[in-house]
């Protein structure tokens, strides 16, 4: 499969292509056996977020801090302070592999939102990076899994989204 929204893909050489080719335009000079995608594909955002009580309360200022990190397992490594600063000032485009932090504002901390534009499962890790102020960060940590999955009809493909969410203290 080749998704390029956007793109021309041109398919040459020696070899032959077997598969689907999801493009703008498709210019072909060898052999192929595929399915080209004519119609329109709407891909599917999500938006994940956390919340934030101190006390049971709405914070009273925007101190807290928090990760959404792609991951393949459960036992892969939190995301060290390099990793976080790196993600803070990140600034270009977020895509399903894009580690990303938040601030608080108030109690909820948002995330930027993910486009997917293939089918696929896709694994995250929400928690709260520990600061230096003067209170008990919440250690919890939430798995999100996000199951993509194109659904076509009359030309047009539209990405479907499917959430499951796991807590593990």
């Amino acid at each position: 499969i080749i998704v390029a929204p956007g793109a021309t893909v041109v398919v040459s050489g020696s070899s032959s292509f077997n598969g689907s080719i999801f493009a703008d335009d498709i210019v072909v000079n060898n052999e192929t056996h595929r399915t080209d995608f004519q119609g329109s594909l709407t891909p599917a955002q999500a938006n994940f977020s956390a919340v934030k009580k101190v006390d049971g309360n709405t914070p009273d200022n925007n101190n807290f801090q928090f990760y959404l990190q792609p991951i393949t397992s459960e036992s892969d490594p939190i995301p060290t302070a390099e990793q976080i600063a790196a993600a803070a000032a990140y600034t270009g485009d977020i895509t399903p592999s894009t580690l990303q932090v938040a601030y608080n504002n108030g109690s909820i901390a948002e995330f930027k939102d993910i486009t997917f534009v293939e089918d696929g499962t896709y694994y995250y890790r929400i928690g709260e990076v520990v600061g230096n102020g003067n209170y008990i960060y919440d250690s919890t940590v939430y798995y999100v899994k996000v199951v993509a999955t194109t659904m076509s009809q009359a030309g047009d493909s539209l990405v479907s989204l499917a959430y499951s969410y796991h807590k593990n203290s």
